[in-house]
């Protein structure tokens, strides 16, 4: 659906465990704030206005949900309170603002650089950043809103999005309702925050296992070698076949496996890529 338009940006808030104050961190935070950030909070797909339009991607200074979920989780550790109220009042007034589903509780996944124009379908990885970005900073800062927001965008992430037990990519809506992608991506499988749903409905446990069992199925098809079959059609429940694999794509699967404790798999990417990196002259490709 999308790719991350500017990596410097998406880079510096991409692993809030490593958001410490330090010199690069606060300059990586000062260029998102003065070049990056619309004074309406959005987040600029990139710095520069000069690239070509892409209806599968963010481009120029189109604004992403993206962007603000990244956003909210740096904000929680970094404890940027201020910044993480902008990022709230954005998601909510122009990402979750859905004139022809008014009561739909997930985000638009890309709005224009003018604001008037939100995308008609979500991406669920982003749903689950932002969800766990308020979950967090609701058990951080003691706001009961937060932790309602959450609640509800979740609870339309199960109706939504998912199909025959697994989340897929996105949703789309129109007037006549709100429909499912018929594909799920193993990357959008946010562990750690389905994890941190459960506390407050436990069917999220059963969720977390089943998706971390389609997973290991993905990382077994592959003989164990640290990688991951990407991409799930839910129409036939068969792994997609794939020539390349996207190393973005496959480390996130990895950190989230880390992030909720499934250390065995995450070990396995880890060696992976450690192997790749001294046999490769320092590289990761």
């Amino acid at each position: 659906m999308k790719h991350l338009g500017f990596v410097v940006a998406a880079l510096f808030i991409a692993h809030p465990v490593l958001a410490v104050d330090t010199q690069y961190e606060s300059a990586g935070f000062q260029f998102v704030e003065n070049a990056l950030l619309d004074n309406r909070g959005g987040i600029y797909a990139n710095y520069l206005t000069t690239y070509p339009n892409d209806p599968a991607a963010g481009v120029n200074h189109q604004m992403l949900s993206e962007y603000s979920g990244l956003a909210m989780e740096y904000a929680v550790y970094a404890n940027k309170q201020d910044f993480f109220v902008t990022q709230d009042s954005f998601v909510k007034t122009y990402l979750q603002n859905h004139p022809i589903q008014p009561e739909l509780d997930l985000y638009s996944w890309r709005i224009n650089a003018a604001l008037t124009t939100p995308a008609a379908s979500s991406a669920t990885i982003d749903d689950f950043r932002i969800i766990d970005g308020y979950l967090q900073a609701a058990q951080k800062w003691d706001k009961t809103d937060y932790k309602t927001a959450a609640l509800a965008a979740a609870a339309d992430l199960k109706e939504y999005t998912m199909v025959n037990g697994i989340i897929s990519e996105a949703a789309s809506w129109d007037a006549a309702g709100v429909y499912s992608s018929d594909t799920a991506i193993l990357s959008y499988f946010d562990l750690p925050a389905m994890q941190r749903l459960a506390a407050f409905d436990t069917t999220w446990t059963t969720i977390e296992q089943t998706h971390y069992d389609l997973i290991a199925d993905s990382a077994s098809a592959l003989g164990n070698n640290g990688l991951y079959r990407l991409n799930y059609n839910l129409n036939t429940g068969t792994f997609i076949e794939q020539t390349e694999l996207n190393t973005i794509h496959e480390a996130l699967i990895a950190q989230h496996l880390a992030e909720a404790g499934h250390t065995e798999l995450a070990q396995q990417s880890l060696d992976f890529y450690k192997s790749e990196y001294a046999n490769n002259g320092g590289r990761i490709y």
